[in-house]
């Protein structure tokens, strides 16, 4: 548990959240390293989800910021983020990671803070004129074997955890040109109003991501052999693994969080789904792999 004592004033990261749903902000700790902190109502369990999906991500071996932790907000810093932020913390307490300096988003040609209004250039844009420009903005990255990885890494992830609102800026760029991969806050969801079960968000979240406003995997994920990694991985998942991080998460579990354990652990019934895809029905010879 960290202590938030001062806000940096100007430093309002919602690039780190384009929906903005968890309000990060960038604080000082006593000791003064800088944190982004996220707050939300406990009730919507986007805190529980981003504290666990996110430890989940980094067992897994993404490029995760690390450590999750939760932060208590002084008084000082509600009435701060209230009055030079203009909105109200809605917890006393919140969820932490490191700030990375210079973090940003690729260059899509975006509106400032990832949001998109109904006259803006990038909307009118047709899908194909909207995936070359993801192109152009990630491939100088992807010559970079472990930015590539990471995406394949985050496409298994996103899936796996039924991630039901991807977004275009939950890959950044750090120093180096490194990829790092953010916010589980809408991932582990056990609700039923998207596709019929659980076990049909890991396709729904895929044609999501090739489809809809999440392309930045589709030019690049070509050889499907590069996510055999990721899913020997998840193999050694343990009922242990789970239960360490979700005892150790301070933030108050969704409803059905017995179900979601079991379903989140079912990785034959996971990959089984995933390597059943339309995507993988060109390569056959990497389902015989699995």
């Amino acid at each position: 548990m960290i202590d938030i004592q001062a806000i940096e004033l100007g430093e309002y990261v919602s690039h780190i959240s384009a929906a903005a749903i968890t309000r990060p902000f960038v604080a000082a700790d006593r000791d003064g390293k800088h944190w982004v902190v996220k707050t939300l109502n406990p009730e919507k369990n986007h805190l529980w989800r981003d504290y666990v999906g996110g430890n989940l991500a980094i067992w897994l071996g993404l490029p995760w910021p690390r450590p999750l932790v939760p932060a208590v907000i002084s008084d000082d810093v509600r009435r701060t983020v209230r009055s030079e932020l203009e909105f109200e913390p809605s917890v006393d307490f919140g969820l932490a990671t490191p700030y990375i300096e210079g973090l940003s988003l690729p260059k899509y040609g975006l509106p400032p803070f990832g949001g998109f209004t109904s006259n803006d250039p990038f909307v009118s844009l047709t899908k194909d004129e909207r995936l070359e420009r993801v192109k152009r903005a990630l491939s100088p990255l992807m010559c970079n074997e472990n930015n590539l990885a990471a995406l394949y890494g985050r496409f298994v992830f996103d899936s796996w955890l039924a991630e039901r609102d991807p977004m275009m800026d939950m890959l950044q760029v750090a120093e180096e040109k490194r990829l790092v991969c953010l916010d589980a806050s809408s991932a582990l969801n056990c609700r039923r109003d998207v596709e019929d079960t659980f076990h049909s968000m890991a396709p729904y979240c895929i044609h999501y991501m090739l489809e809809g406003l999440q392309l930045y995997a589709k030019p690049f994920v070509t050889d499907c052999r590069l996510f055999t990694p990721w899913l020997s991985r998840l193999d050694q998942l343990t009922h242990e693994v789970w239960d360490s991080i979700v005892s150790a998460c301070p933030f108050s579990p969704p409803h059905g969080i017995k179900a979601l354990r079991a379903q989140t652990l079912d990785i034959l019934g996971f990959k089984s789904r995933f390597l059943n895809l339309p995507l993988f029905s060109r390569d056959r010879g990497f389902r015989g792999e699995s």
